[in-house]
């Protein structure tokens, strides 16, 4: 195969509400031959489904200015380079809630490292645990004419690199 293992949503009892369970996603289980082998936190699953080109919309918490951001996937490329494989993946970017007049290109360079930064070591992680392409990479490949033959047994080892560009959308509220 040229990679693409099913990912199935994990769903949890978060409290409960009016004697009602409240349920939300908490990541995805990852399967090989119909078994379960594997999960993903919420984080890994986002950018599971950014490399696999899936539509995305969520929110990101930025750690270094404590702004939060909507982010929409644009477009999802993957392209064969000299090393191995290159995944490109653009952004939408809003700023939600109120900002202290904080510059909206330090935070499209803060939400371009982070989530590079968390598409890397998803990757990265994904194959020396599991050696596995859960992003469908082999499939962008194969599409673009490479030869995916071997892909299953070479992907842990193949190298992967992420660059990501993100543009603003939408600013969200100054403070005064």
């Amino acid at each position: 195969g040229q990679g693409g293992h099913p990912l199935v949503a994990c769903i949890r009892v978060a409290g409960e509400r009016e004697g009602k369970p409240e349920l939300e996603c908490s990541g995805a289980a990852i399967f090989s031959d119909n078994r379960l082998v594997g999960y993903l936190d919420e984080n890994q699953t986002l950018a599971c489904q950014l490399i696999r080109g899936e539509p995305v919309h969520a929110s990101l918490y930025l750690n270094q200015s404590g702004t939060s951001v909507e982010i929409e996937r644009k477009k999802t490329q993957v392209q064969r380079s000299t090393e191995g494989a290159v995944v490109f993946v653009g952004l939408d970017v809003s700023v939600t809630g109120k900002k202290n007049i904080l510059d909206t290109e330090e935070i499209l360079r803060e939400t371009q490292t982070e989530v590079k930064q968390l598409m890397q070591s998803t990757i990265n992680q994904v194959q020396q645990q599991y050696g596995m392409d859960l992003f469908k990479i082999g499939s962008a490949l194969q599409e673009s004419g490479q030869n995916t033959i071997t892909w299953e047994q070479n992907f842990a080892s193949f190298p992967v690199s992420v660059q990501v560009s993100a543009q603003l959308k939408n600013a969200g509220q100054t403070l005064q």
